[in-house]
């Protein structure tokens, strides 16, 4: 059984554009469940969103 649990986060340079982007594509994959299909592969899917955020503060 896990410890803790958390989401995971993908890291871009600040102003280099790819925010945008990035989010729609997660968010895309989220929508048609491919997302799960990863998760599930690896056994992460205690770390899954319910959807992309930036700058999604855990505490």
């Amino acid at each position: 059984d896990p410890f803790d649990v958390s989401p995971y986060g993908i890291a871009v340079a600040k102003g280099s554009g790819l925010t945008e982007p990035l989010q729609k594509a997660v968010n895309k994959i989220i929508a048609n469940g491919v997302y799960d299909n990863i998760l599930l592969k690896w056994g992460l899917q205690a770390g899954a969103v319910e959807k992309s955020q930036v700058n999604m503060a855990v505490s």
